[in-house]
């Protein structure tokens, strides 16, 4: 019992003291608010350019694509599934030969640029043959595509041809240096 007693008396033992919390310097935190901004910027970029895709598109192969599907936004959806399902299944191969020789272009483009014994003439020819590729696939794009004009209905084509004719260069060109105005 002395011993509780002798407890009792003494006051309880100070919990130790807090160590001094750290904190961040102001210039981490500005640091880190400044990199999170430019994360956000990015991925909003590359998402934006996956969405919408199409508008950065301005010439070729891709272009064609991309005016075929305008197209075939303006039909009705049974009408839309059908005559793309049909002009898959019909110009799958065409196609798929237009790629291999659009891959083969570029594959000697590069093995005559790597080159160091390349001649200008090899060098430029290779450009040539890449450049005929793609004009020949985009060419037969474009018949297709007039194909499927004619196949939709004239309420359609109406509506495709407002939309073809809309002009989605959303920036001015880089190289302009005038003041006229635009």
């Amino acid at each position: 019992m002395s011993e509780t007693t002798a407890t009792a008396g003494t006051p309880p033992p100070s919990p130790p003291a807090a160590a001094p919390s750290r904190r961040a310097p102001r210039w981490m935190k500005i640091v880190l608010i400044m990199s999170l901004a430019i994360n956000l910027a990015a991925g909003g970029y590359a998402i934006a350019r996956v969405v919408a895709g199409p508008r950065f598109v301005s010439a070729g192969p891709a272009a064609s694509l991309m005016d075929a599907r305008k197209l075939l936004w303006t039909l009705p959806r049974e009408m839309r599934n059908a005559l793309r399902d049909e002009f898959t299944n019909r110009h799958h191969d065409e196609f798929m030969n237009h790629r291999a020789r659009w891959n083969e272009a570029r594959q000697a483009l590069s093995r005559s640029l790597a080159r160091p014994d390349s001649s200008d003439d090899e060098i430029r020819g290779a450009f040539r043959e890449l450049g005929q590729s793609e004009a020949d696939a985009a060419l037969r794009l474009r018949e297709i595509l007039a194909e499927l004009a004619l196949r939709t209905p004239v309420e359609a084509r109406a509506v495709f041809a407002d939309r073809m004719g809309h002009d989605h260069r959303h920036l001015r060109p880089w190289r302009r240096r005038g003041g006229d105005g635009d």
